[in-house]
Parts: structure tokens; C-alpha cells; sequence
């Protein structure tokens, strides 16, 4: 009797399966939640199991929440397969376990992910785990950025234009802004600096064009600012009643509310070849951009009422 009961002391304090121990390990994950046939293959060395079982861990679902047990599934899924690193990352954010995050995110970031590099950037410039570090913040945009991100150089303008950890430098912003072209903010931000004069000369001409490139994303509130700019002469233009009208009509096709009370204020006050011309230009812009066939729908009805 002594001798079983000392195996079966020993059983528990090492977890050897002793007499009925191999149940022991299924009745305890079974017991705190954790599926024993995931356990099993977790154990067995499986990363794609030992990967579920840290997000189980750390996410608190059907199991109690546990970081540290969470921790070491993870690191041996990593071992075997370090491109983990970057879902183990974003686990934690999730979870808003952000200095796990930025730790597992950096390992990403050694291994050259430009996903690493974009949210190690967005962590530090929003101070997630840890009070807000715009000089780091920079430096993984740029590195996103020279690895072929080219949007990660307006981010680095946004820096420079709100004057993050830095001040205000609006020649940098622009310089920045312009390495993103395909980008919609940056787009917006160049418009709006071209037409104030900010951080280099005013040129109204220039802003119209961001501002265009901008709309046709499409945007429908830019498309609305568009043709509220020229309907106050802020971008002068011979045909500034025209293209009003023009990017009031876009607008009022992606279901811009405002631009529609516009668009019924302008009917009676210009001409109809002067509505025309608009809509025509409009229907052009749609047709280039692809616009969906609903929004060459609207404007052909548009030329419709026009021709009345």
C-alpha cells in the first residue's frame, strides 16, 4: 500500500502517468477548459496547435486568461517557426496586452516585416505601452516607407504637419506628402497647402489638381469641397460655376445630402448649357475613375432633366 500510494504522490507532483495517470492530464485540461486533444498536439510540438492554444490563452476563451502560460506556447511555436512572431504581435494588441505587443512586434520587425514596422510605428505614435515616442514612431514608418510602403511617407508628413514630438515644419510635411501620391490624406493635405500657402507658394491651380485626385478615390465630402471652392471663387477658374456644379453632381451621385440641396439651388441659376457642360464633364470623370455603373446611372439622368 505504501508503494502505490508513493506512485501515486509521485504521479502528481511530476505529472508521470502513474497507475490511471494518463488520464490525469485530459481530466485537468478538460476541467480549466483547454481542449486535451489541442493540449496533446500543443505537447507533441505542433506550432499550429501551440499557436491556438497561447491565442486561447491570452484571449481568456473557454480557458482562464493567462499571459505567462500564453508566453511560452508562443515562443515555442516561434522557435519552430519565427514568422509567428508577427501573429503573436497582434494577439497581444488585441488584447491590449501592448508592451507583449511591442515586444513580439519588434521580433517581426528583425525579421524585415513591413507590417511590423507600420504598427510598431502606429504603437508608439499613439503611446501604446508606453507614453507616445514620435522619434520611433518616425524611424519604423521609414523603414516601411524605404522598404516599398510608399503611404508611410505621408504618415512621416502628418508628423511634420501636426508638429508630433518636432515643431511644425510645413516644407517637410510637403516634401513628405509628395513621396505619397496614392495617398488620399496626403492628396488632401497637399491641396489644402498649395491653396494656403503653406510650406511653400500659393498656387490654387495645384491645389485643384490634389484636390481632384483626392475626390475621385472616390471621396464625396472632398467632392462636395471641390464644388464649394469654386462656387466661391476660392479656386478661380473662368469655369468655376461649371465644375461646381460638375463636383456637386458626383457628390449628389455617392449620396452626398448637402451637395443635392446645392445641386437644386444651381439648377436655377445657370444656364442649361452651362449644365450641360458639367454634366458632361462629370459623366468623363466617372467614366475614367470607373465609377460604379449606379453613379454613370445618375449623371445620365442628370443630362436628361438638363435637356428639358
Amino acid at each position: 500500500m505504501r508503494l502505490l500510494f508513493a506512485l501515486f504522490i509521485a504521479a502528481a507532483l511530476t505529472a508521470w502517468p502513474g497507475p490511471g495517470g494518463q488520464f490525469t492530464v485530459a481530466r485537468d485540461a478538460t476541467k480549466s477548459g483547454i481542449d486535451p486533444a489541442l493540449l496533446k498536439r500543443a505537447e507533441g510540438g505542433d506550432p499550429s496547435a501551440q499557436m491556438k492554444l497561447g491565442r486561447q490563452l491570452v484571449k481568456g476563451i473557454f480557458v482562464r486568461r493567462d499571459l505567462e502560460a500564453a508566453e511560452k506556447w508562443f515562443n515555442r511555436a516561434a522557435a519552430q517557426k519565427p514568422e509567428n512572431a508577427l501573429s503573436v504581435g497582434f494577439a497581444y494588441r488585441r488584447a491590449k496586452a501592448f508592451q507583449l505587443a511591442r515586444k513580439w512586434l519588434h521580433r517581426a520587425a528583425e525579421q524585415k516585416s513591413i507590417t511590423a514596422y507600420v504598427f510598431l510605428a502606429l504603437m508608439y505614435k499613439n503611446g501604446e505601452g508606453g507614453a507616445p515616442d514620435f522619434e520611433k514612431a518616425e524611424t519604423y514608418y521609414r523603414q516601411a516607407a524605404e522598404a516599398g510602403l510608399e503611404v508611410a511617407w505621408g504618415s512621416i508628413g502628418e508628423l511634420y504637419y501636426r508638429g508630433k514630438g518636432r515643431p511644425v515644419d510645413y516644407a517637410k510635411a510637403r516634401e513628405y506628402f509628395r513621396r505619397a501620391p496614392d495617398r488620399k490624406t496626403s492628396a488632401i493635405r497637399l491641396a489644402e497647402m498649395n491653396r494656403k500657402g503653406l510650406g511653400g507658394p500659393r498656387d490654387p491651380g495645384a491645389a485643384a489638381k490634389w484636390y481632384e485626385k483626392a475626390a475621385i478615390e472616390p471621396a464625396p465630402d472632398v467632392m462636395h469641397l471641390l464644388g464649394t471652392l469654386y462656387r466661391n471663387g476660392e479656386l478661380p477658374d473662368p469655369d468655376g460655376r461649371s465644375k461646381a456644379l460638375t463636383w456637386f453632381l458626383l457628390a449628389t451621385a455617392f449620396g452626398h445630402e448637402e451637395a443635392e440641396l446645392l445641386v437644386r439651388r444651381i439648377d436655377v441659376r445657370i444656364s442649361r448649357a452651362v449644365a450641360l457642360e458639367a454634366t458632361a464633364r462629370a459623366q468623363s470623370i466617372a467614366k475614367k475613375a470607373q465609377f460604379e455603373p449606379d453613379i454613370l446611372s445618375y449623371l445620365d439622368k442628370a443630362e436628361t432633366y438638363f435637356r428639358k
